[in-house]
């Protein structure tokens, strides 16, 4: 799947005025019979919201409008296409595209063509930034801090220079853009740097051996390394809307909080973060933490007898109504995966095409593994998953791999790779697929056990390479 960067602004006097958004184009061998956009309305969670989707012709035309109330990112679907979009209330563009060669045949008519090729040259000039800075964590301390500050500047200077065109007054109805857009590109490196001592470790790490020492220590980085976190990256509420700038700050609290405990085990995650963000933060940004961390004891499972008491205080000063109602639901669904709780029940096809539901497995104890082909620690747990499976042969135990795969031939290949024996699902819909949801989770691998009953056994299973062996023998001796 590709995704695509565009933008699409408007500069009339009844548009800036307008409250809705208009888009037509056309599509050259279509891969469905619609199109859509949708966007992020719940900061909390991925759940996408289409806002509005189109018939697509015979002759390949389609047209949409919808409300838009108020400037922010949006996307744009057809098939496995995806095209990021910033909107103000008032656009109205139009796009043309062959899916057969979609970077190639992007076109789009609209006002202010610069403002288009602008994202257009942003993907072909950085379309390699990911796998860059991946390969960059490798590298000395030094050099990598070089080689991202480079590379923020680089794109810093991408974005002066495209506004620089406009005048005064143009800069100023693009102002929520140029805000938001500065903000991903400079907390997209912040966030990298974060994830350096961790993925510097990780990469150099033996990865047949869990138990081998790394080839580096976290505590050789130099004293000079978290400088770059500087009072005006930690604390800046007009970023607020940039995810990356989200992910930063929610990283940077968690991980000294954890540090904290791993020098004091008597502390408590909880009353750390709670008492952090309190000190720290005011507004949208202290309301979005806050949820977060009531999220994160729900999702890991975790002092879970705080989570009462940080609810009601988070409900005491929230402002965001949408915030309250997601975290009261999702504490409301966790209760459903208490151990002794009938598993959530849902559909997942096989390798085959065969539909299937867990439930069909009843009378059999099952060890679901939910991963994807492109996740690495997903892979490295295969090994042990092999070994585990020929430790059990013959017991009525089921390996079951839900894949949250995009790409139906990526799953089936890395199956056949790999040779991974065992019932493989394929759910759509990647984290905001049913089951994904159902489970709560966020991050993968993640493992459950379900019992012959077809009740949760354990709902944060151990890894292969763990001792499951031993859980699983406890669990098949009991029923």
């Amino acid at each position: 799947m590709k995704t695509f960067f565009l933008i699409l602004f408007g500069f009339t006097y009844s548009q800036l005025h307008s409250q809705s958004v208009s888009i037509s184009g056309n599509i050259k061998n279509p891969k469905e019979e619609k199109v859509y956009v949708g966007f992020y309305a719940n900061e909390l969670s991925y759940d996408m919201t289409f806002i509005d989707s189109a018939m697509i012709d015979n002759h390949g035309n389609f047209s949409m409008h919808f409300e838009w109330l108020k400037s922010g990112p949006a996307q744009f679907f057809h098939g496995d296409e995806i095209t990021q979009m910033y909107l103000l209330p008032g656009d109205s563009f139009s796009l043309s595209l062959d899916t057969d060669s979609f970077d190639e045949t992007l076109k789009y008519q609209y006002a202010s063509q610069g403002i288009n090729n602008y994202f257009a040259k942003k993907y072909i000039l950085f379309e390699n930034i990911s796998q860059e800075q991946f390969m960059n964590y490798s590298l000395p301390e030094s050099v990598f801090l070089a080689k991202s500050d480079s590379m923020r500047n680089v794109m810093l200077a991408f974005l002066n220079e495209f506004m620089s065109q406009f005048s005064e007054d143009e800069k100023k109805q693009l102002h929520s853009f140029y805000q938001y857009e500065k903000a991903e590109l400079i907390y997209s490196i912040a966030n990298d740097k974060e994830s350096y001592p961790f993925m510097r470790i990780y990469l150099q790490t033996p990865k047949n051996d869990e138990n081998k020492d790394p080839v580096i220590k976290l505590e050789e980085l130099s004293n000079q390394f978290y400088s770059f976190k500087t009072n005006e990256l930690l604390f800046n509420e007009n970023a607020f809307e940039s995810d990356a700038y989200r992910r930063f700050i929610l990283n940077h609290i968690s991980a000294l909080c954890e540090n904290k405990i791993k020098v004091d085990s008597t502390l408590r995650y909880s009353v750390l973060m709670e008492d952090f963000i309190d000190s720290y933060y005011n507004g949208k940004t202290k309301e979005y933490l806050y949820a977060k961390t009531i999220l994160q004891l729900i999702e890991y499972k975790k002092e879970l007898e705080r989570v009462d008491i940080m609810l009601k205080k988070f409900e005491s000063f929230c402002s965001q109504e949408n915030y309250i109602e997601y975290v009261k639901a999702q504490y409301e669904l966790s209760k459903s995966l208490n151990i002794g709780n009938i598993a959530p029940d849902f559909e997942f096809t096989d390798i085959e095409g065969k539909v299937w539901k867990l439930s069909d497995l009843k009378g059999k104890v099952v060890y679901i593994d939910f991963w994807a082909s492109w996740c690495k620690p997903c892979l490295e747990q295969i090994p042990y998953a092999k070994t585990l499976k020929k430790e059990l042969e013959g017991k009525d135990v089921v390996f079951l791999y839900i894949s949250i795969d995009t790409d139906t031939s990526s799953w089936k290949k890395m199956i056949e790779l790999k040779q991974i024996n065992g019932l493989h699902g394929i759910v759509y819909g990647g984290f905001s697929s049913i089951p994904m949801k159902l489970y709560q989770i966020n991050g993968i691998p993640q493992y459950f056990i379900i019992g012959k009953d077809g009740k949760i056994r354990d709902n944060n299973a151990k890894r292969p390479s763990a001792d499951v062996k031993t859980d699983l023998l406890k669990i098949l001796d009991e029923e």
